[in-house]
């Protein structure tokens, strides 16, 4: 009786995991291909986790062309549902579709245009999950980068004016209410980059000392009216970012990543042959494109690092592809050869 006992226990047991093993949804069973097309690239999951909205050249491509106009398309994470949101014959003649980004509900993506048939012509449009569309601003200047702050309650981008004589183009840095209204001008010159504070409060940017001739880190109230330079060292500064706890900035020059504390700089090379570096939410980890070499070919392998360079992860070896990452930090979608992939970042440092 005991051994039959035991025995019906094991079963339950038993059964339970192959139940819930059968029950598992599919798109959780990583990693996982969600396009064949080999025409999708860069694709972002919606904060809520529920959608990518991705570029795609499905109906745009023209062979041997020099520039070629991306669509804005959708799906669901498992990869269900493949459907555009913003089509080639919705845009302008030499439109293309610079950035895009999801709204903190889900509910909507931002998307900036620009039309190279047309001098310095620039749009702003708010496009739903169903694809309805709405200019939300117009400009003759470039507009680009944008970004939400942490908090979700403003907005940031940067508009890039006509070049003046001299050649150096001239940039400014602005922040503003969600849908674009009450701009506050940040900073304006030649900058390399810039990122939200965690608290939202500020940024940290890059910006061309001219007399220097390198880029230095500078701190910025939200309003503009605060402003530090953080540090007068050698190294170039041209992309960086702020980790999600505030306790460092990591920034790059052409070809290494270095890291410092948010409070107190204290410039620190971490890894060499590596550039763009981008603090993963909600994690002190960092992506990071190594640069690699073989037989006369050259491309950017996409990494994962800790904050002392330790490499945690080699998202994909042996080729270029451009990864992002959820609002969490758990997924990691990424492109190979023109396939959008969906995984966990199962990392928790």
């Amino acid at each position: 009786m005991k051994n039959k006992l035991i025995f019906g226990i094991l079963w339950f047991v038993l059964n339970t995991i192959i139940g819930c093993r059968n029950n598992t949804p599919e798109e959780e069973i990583l990693p996982k291909q969600l396009t064949s097309t080999n025409l999708d690239f860069r694709g972002y999951l919606s904060p809520d986790g529920k959608y990518i909205a991705f570029y795609t050249l499905r109906n745009s491509l023209i062979q041997n062309a020099a520039g070629m106009p991306f669509e804005l398309w959708i799906m669901n994470r498992d990869g269900s549902n493949q459907r555009p949101l913003l089509k080639i014959n919705e845009l302008y003649v030499s439109t293309s579709i610079d950035y895009f980004i999801w709204t903190p509900d889900s509910k909507n993506i931002i998307v900036f245009l620009s039309a190279s048939s047309i001098d310095y012509k620039s749009e702003i449009w708010q496009v739903t999950i169903n694809g309805n569309k709405t200019k939300k601003q117009s400009s003759d200047y470039f507009l680009e980068r944008p970004s939400y702050s942490p908090d979700g309650s403003r907005t940031s981008f940067i508009r890039q004016g006509p070049n003046p004589r001299d050649g150096s183009p001239v940039y400014r840095l602005y922040s503003a209410n969600n849908n674009f209204s009450d701009t506050i001008l940040i900073e304006k010159g030649l900058i390399g980059d810039y990122d939200w504070l965690n608290n939202s409060e500020g940024f940290v940017y890059s910006l061309y000392d001219q007399k220097n001739g390198k880029f230095d880190l500078w701190k910025s109230s939200i309003n503009g009216n605060n402003k530090i330079k953080m540090a007068e060292t050698t190294a170039n500064k041209l992309s960086l970012s702020c980790s999600s706890d505030g306790k460092y900035i990591t920034y790059s020059d052409f070809n290494a990543i270095y890291i410092t504390q948010s409070d107190t700089f204290s410039g620190k090379l971490i890894i060499d042959n590596a550039r763009l570096p981008h603090f993963v939410t909600n994690r002190n980890l960092i992506l990071i494109y190594s640069n690699q070499s073989q037989d006369n070919k050259s491309w950017t392998e996409p990494w994962i690092i800790d904050t002392q360079g330790n490499i945690v992860r080699k998202i994909v070896e042996g080729e270029s592809s451009e990864v992002t990452f959820s609002s969490s930090g758990n997924y990691i979608v990424y492109t190979i050869a023109g396939d959008i992939w969906l995984d966990y970042q199962t990392s928790t440092k």
